[in-house]
């Protein structure tokens, strides 16, 4: 015995949920190609990561096989003139540099601090030599 139930569904309706049935298939699909083009992207930037990754690598390393033939002396030379420089810009904001209304810095503070710049290289100068 069969206990089957049948409806009967015009041939509009039936034609309508064909084409929405087709219609959500189509859509499956191409989220499945979405997912699969996704996926190829996701492997592609990984890719590009591992490259930038391993130029950064390179690059340290040909700095640091720079750094090592670089003459010491220089070298250090090169680090006291920047910590000179450094303590030099600090001494010259917080010795009270002259200031007018604006906040900009006047003419003649501008020149001072050069002037002090010259003098604390020629003091460097004549160090060096003796």
């Amino acid at each position: 015995m069969d206990n089957s139930v049948y409806s009967k569904v015009d041939y509009d309706s039936m034609l309508a949920s064909k084409k929405q049935v087709l219609a959500a298939q189509i859509n499956c699909l191409n989220i499945l190609k979405n997912i699969d083009s996704y996926k190829d992207l996701r492997k592609k930037e990984f890719m590009l990561k591992l490259k930038v990754k391993n130029n950064f690598k390179e690059i340290k390393e040909s700095l640091s096989r720079i750094n090592e033939n670089m003459p010491k002396k220089a070298y250090d030379e090169l680090k006291e003139i920047e910590k000179i420089n450094k303590t030099e810009k600090i001494l010259t904001k917080t010795s009270g540099e002259k200031e007018d209304r604006k906040g900009k810095v006047s003419k003649e503070a501008l020149r001072e601090s050069s002037i002090e710049e010259e003098l604390l290289n020629i003091q460097k100068r004549l160090a060096h030599l003796n």
